[in-house]
């Protein structure tokens, strides 16, 4: 795998293991932040907690943003010392960088500097494990470059030293050509300035709030901005990816899109933005700024592109496929690396290292983000710290995407209650104890069928159907008397339609469905709760009305796991 390897190979390539090495210091820059005032500092200015940079070697991706939430400048930050902090920026940005660290400032003692004699080059490896950082003289090697290559090839590091110390590359790996890289990072999900953001970019368009944001530190610019799109989902435009076919009714593809021009449905309407694109055989792939009624995964529109064969060319209609980002992903595997590196998290967690076993089972999430386990744990650690708002996050999103995991629900009522909501706490529990009540007579369930007959198999599950349907039917009880009080309260509405649908009473849990909607138009889960009484109740008509309305919604909400099982049960009715 060598300079002009067609792209298509260097990524079979790098999906088997193989190294690469490229240097990106034409693209990219290391500055440091050098003072004893520099994290106080940077910490009211940026929208990461740098809080969170607690050893020497950690990182996060952070950034200054205006008022308004546009982007002035994302960057990557680790800590190299107690008062000392540095900072990948792209090159193009250094100089806003540069004027962000110095607005606001008064009498806070810190320096910036650039490293103008740094030599930086990303060695990337499917299999290479994360590494602290070192520090060798004068000779660095960062972990997790998360802004230069994405989550998804997050196993590279960059190397910075003088001449006289360029460190040694893996001797296995070889050099790419930078334009190859470029092309990577499009496929990584990686947005580029004056590609794939400007300063009229606000961030959580591009995706990247997730890791340079926090939603829990104190104020600072383009707080209130960020905090609003995040709980009412007001970001018009987001950036996702589209796979173009590479030929259109015999007609090849065009150039590829022209970064920064408008992306246009059939009939020529404006729908988004352009930025990278890369070709992959014979498929063009582009990341694109689309809005709400465009942005849906696995849906394939239709556009119009310039052929360029003009002055005044003609539009080519084009099939566009959208997708979620990245369009590649080395960390796929959920394998023995993952296994072994949590029993390391769990082992300094028994050690009563907390910090470092928070640290890493962090990585372990980032590398694995379907170890369940890891992510429980993580919860687990965050609440031994009694960061009780963080570990609930943590829970939700896990059970947002395997609801059968019992622990998170365990731990959700313990952090709820620890954060003073008592009701909260006892909905989680009840939750939880129905979870493992149905797990647990399917696993009984299964083990009887070897040693019991099917008559006694069938009398143990009506009698325990029985004891179900009764403990439901009393949960719906209640919700009606609480709801003699407040008859739109949405939450007892919700209550209320999954005790019935609990007990296949389909046609009552529609109607509470149906009022918990009307009450609450945004709740992403009574639309999958109506869907499948819908399809319970054979009302196809009903439910082919109410599915393309709810994945919409869901969609625009982000709530992705509800658009997914909606989605499902679509494809169910072709």
């Amino acid at each position: 795998m060598g300079e002009g390897l067609p792209l298509q190979e260097l990524i079979d390539n790098l999906q088997k293991g193989e190294a690469v090495h490229v240097d990106v210091g034409t693209d990219y820059a290391l500055l440091t932040i050098d003072g004893a005032d520099a994290v106080g500092f940077l910490q009211r200015r940026t929208s990461n907690d740098l809080h969170d940079l607690k050893n020497i070697g950690d990182t996060q991706v952070n950034s200054f943003l205006d008022k308004t939430a546009n982007i002035r400048c994302l960057f990557q930050l680790w800590r190299t010392g107690k008062h000392q902090l540095t900072a990948l920026v792209e090159r193009c940005l250094l100089d806003v960088f540069i004027e962000e660290a110095a607005r606001f400032r008064i009498m806070e003692t810190f320096t910036v500097s650039v490293n103008d004699d740094a030599q930086l080059a990303l060695f990337l490896s499917k299999e290479v494990e994360t590494s602290p950082l070192v520090l060798t003289h004068d000779v660095m090697t960062f972990q997790n470059p998360v802004l230069v290559m994405g989550k998804s090839a997050a196993k590279g590091c960059i190397m910075t030293g003088g001449q006289s110390h360029r460190p040694r590359l893996r001797e296995a790996s070889l050099p790419l050509q930078l334009d190859q890289f470029r092309q990577l990072q499009t496929l990584f999900g990686v947005p580029r300035f004056g590609d794939d953001y400007s300063h009229e970019t606000k961030l959580p368009e591009t995706g990247w709030e997730n890791d340079a944001v926090s939603y829990t530190k104190g104020c600072y610019l383009g707080q209130e901005t960020v905090a609003k799109m995040k709980t009412y989902g007001g970001a018009k435009h987001t950036l996702m990816g589209l796979r173009l076919s590479a030929q259109t009714g015999g007609v090849p593809l065009p150039n590829p899109p022209p970064k920064g021009e408008g992306v246009r449905d059939e009939n020529g309407k404006k729908i988004g933005l352009w930025g990278s694109s890369v070709v992959v055989g014979e498929e063009t792939i582009a990341m694109a700024y689309l809005n709400r009624d465009h942005r849906e995964p696995g849906k394939t529109i239709q556009l119009k592109l310039d052929d360029g064969l003009a002055q005044d060319p003609p539009l080519q209609m084009c099939n566009a496929k959208v997708e979620l980002l990245p369009f590649l992903n080395l960390n796929e595997a959920e394998g023995d690396t993952a296994k072994r590196l949590y029993a390391s998290a769990m082992s300094l967690f028994v050690s009563d290292q907390i910090e470092e076993a928070t640290t890493l089972m962090t990585r372990v999430i980032q590398s694995y983000p379907k170890y369940w386990d890891a992510r429980e744990g993580l919860a687990v650690l965050l609440g031994r710290q009694e960061r009780y708002q963080e570990a609930v996050n943590v829970l939700l999103a896990l059970i947002e995407d395997n609801p059968n995991h019992v622990m998170a629900y365990t731990n959700l009522s313990i952090y709820t209650l620890r954060l003073g909501d008592k009701d909260g706490a006892e909905t989680w529990t009840a939750q939880g104890t129905r979870v493992a009540m149905r797990l647990a007579m399917e696993a009984a369930m299964a083990k009887k069928r070897e040693t019991q007959s099917d008559e006694q198999i069938q009398k143990e599950a009506n009698e325990a159907n029985q004891k179900r349907r009764a403990m439901m039917t009393e949960r719906v009880t209640l919700f009606d008397a609480a709801l003699l009080h407040a008859p739109t309260d949405a939450l007892a509405l919700y209550g209320k339609a999954t005790a019935l649908q609990e007990i296949e009473r389909f046609a009552e849990a529609r109607g509470a469905f149906e009022a918990t909607i009307e009450h609450n138009p945004k709740h992403s889960q009574a639309y999958v709760g109506l869907a499948q009484c819908l399809q319970a109740l054979g009302d196809v008509d009903a439910l082919k009305a109410l599915l393309p309305k709810a994945i919409e919604m869901a969609t625009h909400r982000g709530d992705m796991q509800p658009v997914t099982r909606l989605k499902d049960i679509q494809a169910s009715l072709t």
